[in-house]
């Protein structure tokens, strides 16, 4: 099962680095206005692999954890996908952030219309909603594990 997992993982990772660069002919179309709506794609860009990274880190601490208290290893395949399900997680809290975040004349653009795609929208309100709700799943399950963590230290 942790097999299928991994390439599901993999397969997200794949699709995500189509994202990493605005495509050529948005730009075109953006004309005078494409520097600006590159920049905001690279800063989306940007922030959602710190968070991933974050992520990342927070998987290996898992396995770290793990292992010190010798975790049975039924769930040990589980626990080795970690740092690559919470990087998932981490890159979608960045994007749903910087989207939250995203001038509407970005979103609305040639460049940002990528983003809409990916959030399943072309309304800038519904993108915003479904934007704030999982930026705040996201900090729910943060600030879950800071309190997991934290309590396991007292």
């Amino acid at each position: 099962m942790a097999l299928h997992h991994l390439f599901q993982l993999l397969g997200f990772f794949k699709e995500a680095g189509e994202y990493a660069s605005p495509d050529e002919d948005a730009l075109a179309q953006a004309g005078a206005d494409a520097p600006r709506q590159a920049s905001y794609h690279k800063r989306i860009v940007a922030v959602s692999v710190l968070f991933g990274l974050m992520g990342a880190a927070l998987g290996v601490y898992l396995i770290v954890v793990a292992v010190g208290e010798q975790k049975a290893q039924e769930g040990a395949g589980k626990v080795l996908l970690a740092p690559l399900a919470f990087a998932a997680g981490g890159l979608f809290f960045g994007v749903s952030l910087m989207c939250l975040l995203a001038p509407r004349s970005f979103l609305t653009g040639p460049v940002g219309q990528k983003w809409m795609k990916l959030i399943g929208t072309q309304s800038t309100a519904v993108a915003r909603v479904a934007c704030f709700l999982f930026t705040l799943l996201g900090l729910g399950f943060i600030t879950f594990m800071a309190w997991a963590a934290w309590s396991d230290m007292q």
